[in-house]
């Protein structure tokens, strides 16, 4: 999480308490969180946190080497495209791709 961006020693120290603290009835975990547990969501935000700037990087801030007309829009020329358009959408720590009702 350091080469993420999570510089904060205090939060990194109780995120790795968390990780190694035993589950009552179950013992202490060898890999990954529970699943419903209060860490979960908080790892699966920072992980989908970078597909989104991927996302980002691919779709809405990519520089393109055609110069767009200062009277349109870029995504007005990217939809006459081959390319299918579609949307990420993010409930809290669930991510799921959804396509247009019109694309194919």
């Amino acid at each position: 999480m350091w080469s993420l961006g999570i510089r904060d020693k205090s939060l990194l120290s109780i995120i790795s308490r968390l990780i190694k603290a035993e589950i009552e009835g179950e013992g202490i975990p060898t890999k990954g969180t529970p699943q419903g547990g209060i860490l979960s969501p908080l790892l699966s935000n920072i992980v989908l946190n970078e597909l989104d700037w991927w996302i980002s990087d691919q779709w809405e801030t990519f520089e393109s080497r055609y110069t767009y007309s200062t009277n349109g829009s870029k995504y007005q020329y990217l939809k006459k495209t081959a390319l299918k358009e579609c949307f990420i959408v993010r409930y809290a720590d669930d991510c799921v791709p959804r396509k247009l009702a019109n694309c194919a």
